[in-house]
């Protein structure tokens, strides 16, 4: 949930700000690209998760 909740932020308030910064050449149109980089992020750097923990392999 807190995820579903981060990435719609990140998307709306991310091309929101882009589409500004630009003059609206990246705007609304490419918000999905925001949802992506995000998701891919978070997959590379936090592949178990945002509030995943670490579990010890047992041998």
């Amino acid at each position: 949930m807190v995820g579903g909740l981060l990435l719609g932020v990140i998307e709306s308030l991310g091309a929101g700000y882009i589409g500004d910064l630009t003059g609206g050449f990246l705007g609304s149109n490419y918000q999905d690209i925001f949802a992506f980089m995000v998701l891919i992020l978070v997959l590379v750097f936090r592949p178990s998760g945002l509030l995943g923990e670490r579990v010890a392999e047992r041998a």
